[in-house]
């Protein structure tokens, strides 16, 4: 079972009811672990609890970024002063994982929420004017405390602004604290804080390349060391590529019982079962290979039922179903995975970092190396990486145009919803903040919705070593020129690793994918998928355009675009219809019904 919290304050003049949190506790089949008149925290699984002696707590997972690489087991009593006092900046320049801290201050108190965002973290303000926070948006909905009618025009924006992610949800009332986002509560209102920003570690260190590559190999294995620390078994996917192989290549450091997973299609471009076989031999690990089966798809069900925006995809199933019947089978209690592994290594084919090299060092031998290294990655031509330089110049500005995605959307939520540009802080650009660096950031964004899902879907702990605070804040140093170095993506960590993995993977350009089991599915259930996006409740809504889904539904071979559009919006209709089934089924019992109030706004 993975871990669960849910937290419950009141105001400082008034008290929780006696025995509320024993019926909720009942009810979810949590634990009370800390409790007085003003709030109450409730857990599940085996998730770690610190106290901070009397003020407050944190749950999560925590290590010491100065120290070794292991679970803290206990905070001191000066350790917890000190969190306590700093408001939790401590924690951000101190200390990293996955967590959420929770610390009383007079007239109210502080939520923190790691930067990495490794431990989700939702809210909300009941009727009664309580501040309720979990894990998960299912358990808020189970515990009658907060309400599930979904937010029509928000799942719009969702759709259309995929990957961004966002204070808000599409459930009514119901908000996610953003990574590094600290929430005050003054009983009666909400403020909300960035404490960390990735724009703050963008600037390159004094070092040479060979340095980059020893502390970026020093941080992803300490990191790795410290999460294998917190667990019994570990379960690895591994998918033959560079970032999984990473992982992967740190475990037996680690000094943890680990397999090693694999699960491939049936057709040859998604079988990685070669490298992962390779990979395998040269770590002495065992491989467990599996094949992703159309059995374990049912595009009926949402593949993230409790996530409160839709977020999976339908294939995910299959995996999912791999990875319980394996962990279970071999008794682990958590999945590794390379997850993020593209993003925290900037894997771009952009010529921002021709410009970023341009401002950095002007014209000179290192902007035409550079230049080179963009051409021999991308194939383009010299000329051509030129003019896309001049596009990029021309922007007068670092910021990164995020771009929706229109497709198969209703002209009318593409027009609301384009009148505004999509926002986040983490995409205001600075004054003189390098390009390239913007898309770094962007890229980092990108990743946080897809690990949530991936998350949520497993009935087990799921680790992503490479998004720890570490190892994104090492990286987010390495200029982004180095990431392209001799033509090669994530060229700064294949040279990290090379003496480490073998040279097929390093060396490696090619990557397997599973999307022959996407058109697997499409061919499957094209009938029935037609029939449900056609005549669902997101058409219902407005949502969709009907015609163009019509029109790419009666063709036979869909694009690779339309694929993956397509397979979004099928979980997108599961999971409206379920989360609209939840709401009659609470409306039927008013015992569980309890309207809640938006803190996002």
């Amino acid at each position: 079972m993975a871990p669960e919290f849910l937290l419950l304050m009141c105001g400082a003049d008034r008290r929780l009811p006696q025995g509320l949190a024993a019926r909720i506790a009942h009810r979810l089949a949590l634990d009370c672990i800390a409790q007085d008149s003003r709030y109450a925290l409730l857990t599940a699984g085996r998730m770690q609890v610190y106290p901070l002696a009397h003020h407050g707590f944190i749950v999560g997972n925590l290590f010491r970024r100065f120290g070794a690489p292991e679970l803290i087991a206990t905070l001191s009593d000066r350790e917890a002063d000190q969190i306590v006092a700093s408001g939790g900046r401590e924690l951000i320049d101190r200390y990293w994982g996955g967590y959420v801290c929770m610390v009383q201050k007079p007239g109210g108190a502080l939520v923190l929420r790691d930067p990495s965002g490794a431990q989700p973290c939702y809210h909300t303000i009941s009727k009664e004017g309580y501040l309720v926070i979990a894990s998960s948006a299912d358990l808020l909905r189970r515990s009658g405390l907060s309400g599930c009618s979904i937010d029509w025009e928000e799942l719009g924006r969702i759709l259309l602004r995929v990957d961004l992610p966002s204070a808000a949800t599409a459930i009514e009332g119901l908000s996610e604290l953003l990574p590094g986002t600290r929430l005050d509560w003054d009983y009666g209102s909400v403020a909300l804080r960035s404490l960390w920003s990735p724009w703050d570690y963008v600037t390159p260190r004094c070092e040479t390349r060979a340095d980059m590559q020893d502390r970026l190999r020093r941080t992803v294995q300490s990191s790795v060391s410290a999460w294998a620390s917190s667990y019994r078994g570990i379960l690895c996917a591994v998918s033959g590529g560079l970032d999984s192989s990473i992982v992967a290549s740190c475990l037996p450091r680690a000094g943890r019982a680990h397999h090693l997973l694999t699960v491939s299609t049936a057709d040859r471009d998604g079988d990685e079962a070669t490298y992962a076989r390779l990979l395998a031999a040269a770590l002495r690990s065992d491989l467990v290979e599996e094949r992703y089966d159309l059995d374990h798809v049912n595009i009926d069900r949402p593949t993230a039922p409790s996530l409160p925006r839709p977020l999976s995809r339908a294939q995910q199933q299959s995996f999912d179903a791999a990875v319980r019947q394996k962990a279970e089978a071999l008794h682990s209690d958590c999945l590794f995975t390379g997850n993020g592994g593209d993003n925290v290594f900037a894997l771009s084919r952009s010529a921002t970092c021709i410009y970023d090299r341009f401002l950095a060092t002007g014209i000179g031998r290192g902007m035409f190396q550079t230049l080179g290294d963009v051409c021999t990655l991308t194939g383009a031509s010299p000329m051509q990486a030129m003019i896309a330089v001049a596009k990029i110049a021309s922007r007068r500005t670092a910021r990164y145009p995020w771009k929706p995605d229109r497709s198969f959307l209703h002209p009318n939520i593409v027009a609301r919803d384009t009148a505004t540009r999509p926002d986040h802080p983490w995409l205001e650009a600075p004054y003189g903040a390098l390009p390239g660096k913007a898309v770094h950031i962007a890229l980092l964004l990108r990743i946080q919705l897809h690990l949530a899902a991936s998350a949520e879907t497993m009935g087990l702990a799921v680790v992503n070593p490479l998004m720890s605070q570490p190892v994104v804040e090492q990286c987010l140093a390495v200029p982004s020129w180095e990431w392209c170095g001799a033509g090669l993506d994530r060229s700064v960590a294949r040279q990290a690793f090379a003496d480490q993995l073998p040279d097929a993977i390093i060396w490696r350009r090619s990557k397997g994918t599973p999307e022959s089991f996407c058109l697997e599915i499409i061919a499957k259930h094209r009938r029935a998928i037609r029939d449900k996006l056609l005549g669902g409740v997101l058409a219902a809504r407005g949502l969709l355009d009907v015609p163009a889904l019509d029109r790419r539904l009666s063709d036979e071979a869909p694009t690779l675009t339309s694929k993956q559009r397509i397979l979004e919006l099928v979980e997108a209709e599961a999971w409206a219809h379920h989360w609209s089934s939840t709401t009659e089924d609470l409306h039927s019992d008013p015992a569980l019904a309890v309207p809640a109030r938006s803190v996002a706004q």
